[in-house]
This record gives C-alpha cells, structure tokens and sequence, in this order.
C-alpha cells in the first residue's frame, strides 16, 4: 500500500496497472508481518507463479516487491530488505506488421477502433499516448502530445499529413459538441480494447500480436521511406539510439 501511495505522490502513470500486477503479491502476502517474509516464503511464492504466469509477469511482481521493501527500509520499518530472486526473461518481442496483415486486423474490429489503430500504426504512438488524444492537441497542422501523456514526460510534435490528415478529417466528421476526445465510442473516452484486439487478430490470421508492434513496424516504415533517423526518433519519440536501433 505504500507502495501505490509512493507512486501516487510522484504522479507516476499507470496506478491501475501497478495495483493489478501486485494482486496476487497482497492475497499471498498481505496478512503477513513485514518483518516475517522470509527467502524461503518468496521462493516458493515464485515457484506457484511460474506455474500460472508468464516469467516477465512473475520478475515484474519481484520488481514491486523489491521496491516496496525499499521505502518501508527507508521509513524504517523493516531493518532489512530480504533477498529477490532473479527470474530469467526472453521475451523480447520482434514483431512487425505487414500492410496486408494491418488492413487485415483493421477490417475485424469494431468501427469506433478503427482508425484509434490506424493512426497508431501510421504514426508509432505508444497506445495510452494515442487513446488519450484531444482536440486542444490538434493545433493548426500539427498535433502536440502533451508531456503529461508522454512516457519519457516529453512533448512532441506529428505533422497532419497524408494518412494521419485522413484520420483526422474523418474524426473531425464524427465530432461530438462537448467531448474533447479524438478517439471515442459514443462520446466516452476509450480505455481498454483487448479483448476487441485479440479477437480481431485471431480473425485476421496473426494471433499474439501486440498494438506495441506499431512502434518497431512505424520505425521500419519510416527509415525505409528516406526519414532522416533523427526526425523519425522524434516522430516516435525514442530517447535512445539502442532501443529505435532494435526496433529497426
């Protein structure tokens, strides 16, 4: 719990989906004296997860406990931190999106998603950064992500050209007096669509796949076509020449 209040503090994003990953930690944990988790208690904890959830899922969880001993150590709580194992992890995702596969997908889902994923695919937004969209961002033939909606808490700019101008024409036709979303369905904001995703994916022949592949499809895409690799970083708004590098 201290925890979720540290990161509230901070303003960090995603509360939501911190509280939901430390789930199982709080129904396997949460009766217990701090002081009293022991290694031998984390291994076996571990060794249930790992029947159950995927290893990223399970060192993730290792991640939150770590750090909530952390700020009970440093509001002295608890006179030490106990061991974290570490849970090895393979899951670097390399996944692209062929046009056909894209056009694919995008036939499948519901009309309000529509063009929510094309314009991610065209312009390699991360999903939230894309969902949270406003009007107020559309200013003159660029859109402004605000630095509350960026990851790294930076904005940028993405120039109203081409398909991105069609997606935003179309969205201007379905406007609705009062609702300040770009992205909607029936005036409401768009939260979660995976189960939307999934199922359209399955469909479409390219099941386990991740709206995240935009990003490393949008960098391929975009170098391909002649972008100077400094203005397509900036598009995507990679910080570091590793990751776009991965990506590409």
């Amino acid at each position: 719990d201290d925890l979720v209040s540290d990161c509230r503090q901070r303003q960090l994003r995603a509360i939501d989906t911190l509280q939901r990953r430390i789930k199982p930690l709080h129904k396997e944990f949460g009766a217990m004296i701090a002081s009293g988790l022991t290694e031998r208690s984390i291994d076996l904890y571990v060794k249930k997860q790992l029947e159950k959830a995927s290893p990223a899922t399970v060192q993730c969880q290792m991640r939150y406990l770590n750090q909530a001993f952390r700020i009970a150590h440093r509001k002295r709580l608890v006179e030490r931190i106990p061991h974290m194992p570490t849970i090895r992890v393979s899951n670097a995702r390399q996944g692209f999106f062929e046009e056909d596969e894209f056009e694919r997908v995008v036939s499948f889902l519901p009309d309000h998603l529509k063009d929510l994923v094309r314009f991610g695919y065209y312009s390699g937004w991360r999903k939230r950064e894309v969902m949270t969209l406003e009007w107020r961002d559309v200013q003159g033939d660029v859109i402004r992500l605000r630095p509350e909606v960026s990851k790294n808490k930076e904005g940028r700019l993405l120039a109203i050209v081409g398909m991105i101008a069609e997606i935003i024409d179309r969205r201007r036709q379905d406007r609705h007096d009062l609702i300040p979303y770009i992205f909607h369905r029936n005036g409401r904001p768009i939260k979660d669509f995976r189960k939307s995703w999934d199922n359209a994916c399955e469909a479409a022949g390219v099941p386990d796949r991740y709206f995240h592949d935009f990003r490393r499809t949008a960098v391929r895409n975009l170098t391909r076509a002649g972008v100077p690799e400094k203005i397509a970083m900036s598009i995507t708004g990679h910080k570091t020449r590793a990751v776009f590098d991965r990506y590409n």
